[in-house]
């Protein structure tokens, strides 16, 4: 049971929130991704004047949209293998894109967007470091979470979820103790009393490693925060070339 609680608490990421990231989530493998990345503040306070986005290899045919009053610069690099699409042999393909030569306010949000199609056997998630600057100073966002960042499975391994499964384990500790209890016709005063101390010492055990996983949860949240995450995206299973605009 207590491997079962550290487990949890261990898998509790402490992502923080984003000032870089990207609107859509989730892909369908085969599919075309419209790429929003939404920035909404800037370095400390200073204007951000330039974004550049770096593109996995899981996405192919990538096309930036221009965007009014910023200049548009597209680094294409070899791929690993070429493959043909309209009977056209490519060879390389856009790894990074950057928009530059205006100025984002800190207090305004905007969108940067591109898109591509989600290559068949792509990785599960695909990630999208940025580099942000600004007036004064950059951020990079580029970390990467150690556990698969799925947001639905965040509320479900919580600190409230380990007190959850002390109790459903403690319930079933009762259950235990009174079978055990039908099995013996012949009980003793004195056996009450052991029976009651080792119940009650066993709750305070309980308890206190209920507290001592509560208490790991929150600090293995901090530790593992990931200050500036990598804006990502969930490949899943899809049927081939469906057009998403």
């Amino acid at each position: 049971m207590k491997t079962k609680l550290l487990y949890l608490a261990m898998m509790i990421p402490g992502l923080a929130n984003a000032q870089v990231f990207l609107e859509q989530t989730q892909a369908e493998s085969g599919s075309y991704y419209k790429g929003i990345l939404t920035v909404t503040a800037g370095c400390d306070g200073s204007s951000t004047t330039s974004i550049t986005v770096d593109i996995p290899e899981g996405l192919q045919f990538v096309q930036p949209m221009p965007k009014a009053g910023w200049q548009l610069e597209i680094v294409k690099k070899p791929v690993e293998r070429p493959f043909f699409k309209d009977g056209i042999e490519i060879t390389e393909a856009v790894r990074q894109i950057t928009w530059s030569g205006n100025s984002l306010h800190d207090i305004h949000f905007d969108e940067f967007i591109f898109r591509g199609r989600v290559g068949v056997g792509a990785t599960s998630v695909l990630y999208f470091p940025v580099i942000q600057k600004c007036e004064a100073g950059e951020l990079y966002w580029d970390q990467i979470a150690e556990v698969e960042p799925v947001k639905k499975t965040m509320p479900e391994t919580g600190p409230q979820s380990v007190i959850d499964l002390m109790e459903e384990m403690e319930g079933l500790d009762k259950e235990h103790q009174n079978d055990q209890a039908k099995k013996s016709e012949i009980s003793s005063d004195d056996d009450q009393v052991k029976a009651d101390q080792h119940h009650h010492g066993h709750q305070m055990d309980m308890t206190d490693t209920a507290d001592k996983m509560d208490h790991s949860a929150h600090s293995g949240h901090g530790q593992t925060t990931l200050q500036h995450p990598a804006p990502f995206v969930k490949v899943v299973d899809g049927t081939g070339d469906h057009n998403h605009h």
